[in-house]
């Protein structure tokens, strides 16, 4: 998660999207930048309640709003964000997927916010026209998409061979 949000280069001021917050790993590296607005968007709510709760005992030295019981995908806020760091669901193919999401959040990006996402490493081989358009659509947003060691994410219990994308809007 840090590494992540260092490669966001988020910094104090910035007002950070993170669409998909689940435990807060993520939300809780954001708030050690200090002096951030943070919007966690968890579909879950028992998540997202434990997130607010966390969030209030911490003491953090950021304003975090939790908006828990929401699909991302559906979710809509008034303000262009500087940065978005993600992790997408992994777990739904087609309509409403971890590149929907990151389709959907590029969006809410204000002109010269960057967005980082964690995606399952298919996005930098697979040939269907999905995973195609992705790729072509990093290229044209002055995008990385760089892959993350084999075992990342083993200390969360999962194998998942994963890559890290990074855009920036014009």
């Amino acid at each position: 998660a840090v590494q992540l949000v260092e490669l966001a280069g988020v910094e104090p001021g910035d007002l950070v999207l993170e669409p998909s917050a689940g435990n807060g790993r993520i939300v809780d590296a954001l708030v050690d930048v200090g002096n951030v607005s943070v919007i966690a968007v968890e579909l879950d709510r028992g998540r997202g309640d434990a997130l607010k709760l966390f969030c209030y005992k911490s003491g953090a030295h950021a304003m975090v709003e939790v908006v828990s019981g929401v699909d991302f995908m559906s979710f809509d806020y008034d303000d262009p964000f500087d940065r978005v760091v993600m992790n997408p669901p992994f777990g739904r193919i087609g309509l409403g997927d971890h590149l929907d999401h990151v389709h959907r959040a590029f969006g809410m990006l204000k002109p010269g916010g960057v967005l980082v996402s964690v995606l399952p490493n298919g996005v930098e081989f697979r040939q269907d026209k999905r995973h195609s358009e992705f790729r072509d659509f990093v290229a044209e947003n002055d995008g990385v998409i760089e892959a993350l060691p084999e075992d990342s994410f083993a200390e969360s219990g999962t194998l998942v061979r994963t890559c890290t994308v990074r855009l920036v809007k014009p």
